[in-house]
């Protein structure tokens, strides 16, 4: 809610709360795809920006956000379109774990390779550095 104009949508990869805030919104399963990408558009952060209240931290009113009009397409279409979105999202949510996972790993054997406490001698480090694309 505050500051709109920093494009702060997100879909929330776990269960949990979240402060006032945040507006947390639960999208019909049929229409969850659309109503994502509507709520995350470049348009719908304007207008949220544009009818914003306050001028150090500007808040969202949700009152005048809630009345935007949206188009809604026939439920099967929505319902494949949802489909197509939750895989793509699916795919972004296992990539932030991974990289949460990897940073983690790499932070617990950077001091142990610097200090010497792991042995990367025998490794082939030239022919993994080859086979990693970057």
């Amino acid at each position: 809610m505050i500051r709109p104009y920093f494009h702060k949508v997100s879909v929330a990869p776990i269960s949990g709360v979240c402060s006032t805030n945040a507006l947390a919104l639960v999208p019909d399963d049929s229409h969850r795809g659309q109503a994502i990408m509507a709520l995350s558009s470049d348009e719908v952060i304007a207008h949220a920006t544009q009818t914003s209240n306050g001028t150090t931290m500007p808040r969202v009113n949700w009152d005048v956000v809630a009345e935007l009009q949206v188009a809604v397409p026939p439920s099967a279409l929505a319902e494949r379109f949802s489909v197509l979105v939750d895989e793509i999202l699916s795919t972004c949510q296992r990539l932030m774990f991974s990289t949460r996972s990897l940073s983690e790993i790499r932070n617990a054997l950077l001091p142990r390779l610097v200090t010497g406490q792991v042995d990367v001698s025998d490794l082939d480090l030239d022919g993994i550095v080859e086979k990693a694309s970057f």
